[in-house]
């Protein structure tokens, strides 16, 4: 894929061709950005990029880096894992085999969503059943989340 380059802001920006005929504009982060991120969110958040062989395998966002971008931010409710469908490291969440989250990769991994942000809104609170997730909500965890979301916005 042949992208031109331009400066904008803090992010570069993209005009990549794929699909032969589609154009899409991106916004995209350099590697020290990069890093950062994932200093602060690898534990809990993940980028809308997956290998074909593996879906499971987060370490194909390292090498793509030039493919994330901020365009589109997808927020799932809570951390739903259960265990043996995750693999342990950064970025490992929204990936596994047997979870719904590969159907985020269908939607994404050939479309101008590929290497968007993706992140939960509840972190902290593992519970694969959503209606349970409000027994471990209380006002102040409420008015924590979404002080600490504005925060990253």
């Amino acid at each position: 894929m042949k992208c031109s380059r331009k400066r904008l802001s803090k992010w570069k920006k993209y005009e990549c061709g794929r699909a032969h005929t589609e154009k899409w504009l991106f916004l995209v982060m350099d590697e020290t950005q990069y890093l950062g991120l994932r200093q602060k969110y690898a534990d809990y958040s993940s980028w809308a990029i997956w290998n074909d062989e593996d879906e499971a395998d987060p370490t194909i966002i390292e090498s793509h880096i030039e493919e994330l971008n901020v365009n589109h931010v997808f927020i799932a409710y809570n951390w739903s894992r259960k265990q043996g469908y995750f693999r342990d490291g950064p970025w490992a969440n929204f990936r596994g085999g047997g979870s719904h989250a590969r159907k985020l990769k269908y939607a994404c991994n050939d479309t101008e969503l590929r290497g968007s942000y993706i992140t939960d809104l509840f972190k902290g609170i593992t519970e694969p059943v959503a209606a349970k997730v409000r027994d471990h909500l209380t006002p102040e965890r409420i008015d924590k989340t979404f002080l600490t979301f504005l925060k990253r916005c």
